[in-house]
């Protein structure tokens, strides 16, 4: 942009550092989360199974 007087102006924009924690961060819990609903299916199937087994 330049003004009357014939100098030039440039437009900066500030740099800002994130606070946020990288994405990383947010997708272990999750995956975590998801291995342990998938430990517990495995677990209530097997008991199951294995309980109509011994009961005939």
């Amino acid at each position: 942009m330049s003004d009357p007087h014939g100098t030039v102006a440039v437009m900066t924009t500030p740099v800002t550092t994130s606070p946020r924690r990288p994405s990383g961060g947010r997708a272990l819990p999750f995956v975590l989360a998801v291995a342990a609903l998938s430990a517990l299916a495995w677990t209530c199937a097997i008991l199951y199974v294995l309980a109509d087994w011994t009961t005939g």
